[in-house]
């Protein structure tokens, strides 16, 4: 979460199976970027590539834990290490969680 210039760190999170974890915590939210990516939702693992996507119109109230979120700028890290602690994998993102106006 972005306080002043500085990002506040929240949490960390340890899963033993990383594709798993993110469809149990991003659920539907994930499903979602899968269906974007051509993907088909659910399934693990995701095939190794370099993935891009832009002005996918997506819901963050479809996140499976959104409501633990603060409100405000966050920054989502996802590092992804194998069984010797050697990182396998990274996805960053960047999101401002409100309350929208209709």
């Amino acid at each position: 979460m972005l306080t002043g210039k500085e990002y506040l760190y929240l949490s960390t999170i340890r899963e033993s199976k990383a594709c798993d974890a993110l469809h149990k915590y991003l659920g539907e939210f994930l499903y979602d970027i899968e269906r974007g990516m051509g993907h088909i939702p659910r399934v693990c693992p995701i095939p190794k590539d370099t993935y891009h996507l832009y002005n996918l119109p997506i819901d963050g109230n479809k996140i499976a834990t959104a409501a633990n979120f603060p409100f405000g700028n966050l920054r989502l890290a996802i590092h992804v290490l194998d069984n010797k602690n050697t990182e396998v994998s990274c996805v960053k993102g960047v999101a401002e969680h409100s309350i929208l106006q209709q």
